[in-house]
């Protein structure tokens, strides 16, 4: 089962962090190790105390952002990316205030540069369905529904290739519903 005690998920998770550093300690010019920590430290932060997400959000970024210095190809890493983007960019006044007052904020973060990040992960990786689900998500945050919807559209006409596409493609059907 998927399902896990919160405690679990926690564990679970700080064991990826750890792996993830010692692959850096290994490799840490690798692309794919940046973006596992990138990712580890994404998984924590979902979890985190809002002074704690913020303070992680900054390493996410910073991880991300190394992985696409070494391979500007890696769709998933552009994908991070643009979830980055899209969740800075659209903070929480709560959030807002703590990475303004305790981390000086996050830097940059526009849902245009999502949108562009997000585009570039579907060039890259045309299959993903997320990464359609993702982007139609963004356009909806931008009220830019028609380019929402045609992109719904496509990711609905993709076959699931991953153990969450059939969750991912509901969730597609359900937007484009709505929209």
């Amino acid at each position: 089962s998927r399902r896990k005690s919160r405690i679990e998920i926690i564990s679970y998770f700080n064991l990826a962090k750890k792996f993830a550093d010692l692959a850096l300690k290994v490799s840490p010019q690798n692309a794919e190790c940046n973006y596992i920590m990138a990712v580890a430290m994404g998984r924590i932060a979902e979890i985190a105390p809002v002074t704690e997400r913020v303070s992680a959000a900054r390493e996410i970024k910073k991880y991300a952002e190394i992985a696409l210095e070494f391979n500007p190809g890696h769709a998933l890493a552009n994908h991070l990316l643009g979830k980055w983007h899209y969740r800075a960019a659209n903070l929480s006044w709560p959030e807002q205030i703590a990475a303004d007052f305790f981390f000086g904020g996050l830097g940059e973060a526009t849902n245009d540069l999502s949108v562009n990040y997000f585009k570039k992960a579907i060039s890259l990786d045309p299959n993903d369905v997320l990464f359609y689900l993702d982007l139609a998500i963004e356009y909806e945050e931008i009220d830019e529904n028609e380019k929402a919807i045609e992109t719904l559209k496509k990711a609905i006409n993709l076959k699931p290739k991953a153990v969450d596409d059939p969750m991912y493609l509901s969730q597609c059907r359900e937007l484009l519903k709505e929209l």
